[in-house]
């Protein structure tokens, strides 16, 4: 079932199957949160960060549906301007939109991230679901997304960018229908 385009909602776009399962995480975190996940699209893997940039480019359609918003989940591969490379090319394309769009990424592959999962004896699914709780509950100072992991990666304009996306997700819960 697709998302009400006239209602807020969120498309996902992920760089590969890893960071899909990821964002079906986060479709699994908001459910147990009661929030409506039929306003959460997740769209299928782009097979590398270039690709989705350029899915998000084809199809965003941002200026037709206010509501809209935008999550790429994506490895950084250890590049610390990626992000600002990223916001910096959505920005010419979509104009005033482009703060319609956020980037969720890590500093190596996801899979490095399942592996510290697995070492901490919690799983990938486990660690998570915490991810988004956390990011659902206003991302306390004890949370998950202040590890060294996500930290060094987001500057806290992005960091901040996150939060509100995450409270806006919150209010979803007035608004189902």
């Amino acid at each position: 079932m697709s998302a009400n385009v006239y209602k807020p909602h969120l498309i996902i776009y992920p760089e590969d199957d890893a960071t899909k399962h990821l964002a079906a995480e986060l479709k699994i975190a908001c459910q147990h949160k009661g929030i409506c996940i039929n306003q959460i699209d997740i769209e299928t893997s782009c097979n590398g960060y270039r690709k989705t940039i350029k899915e998000i480019k084809l199809n965003a359609h941002l200026a037709k549906y206010e509501c809209r918003r935008l999550l790429a989940i994506i490895d950084l591969d250890a590049t610390k301007n990626r992000i600002d490379a990223i916001r910096s090319e959505l920005k010419t394309v979509f104009k005033r939109d482009h703060k319609k769009v956020f980037i969720l990424g890590w500093s190596k592959e996801i899979e490095v991230l399942k592996s510290k999962a697995d070492c901490a004896g919690i799983g990938f699914q486990r660690l998570a679901e915490k991810l988004f709780n956390d990011a659902l509950n206003g991302c306390p100072k004890e949370a998950i997304w202040h590890d060294d992991y996500f930290a060094q990666m987001h500057d806290n304009c992005e960091m901040a960018r996150l939060d509100k996306l995450f409270a806006s997700i919150r209010e979803w819960n007035s608004q189902k229908g």
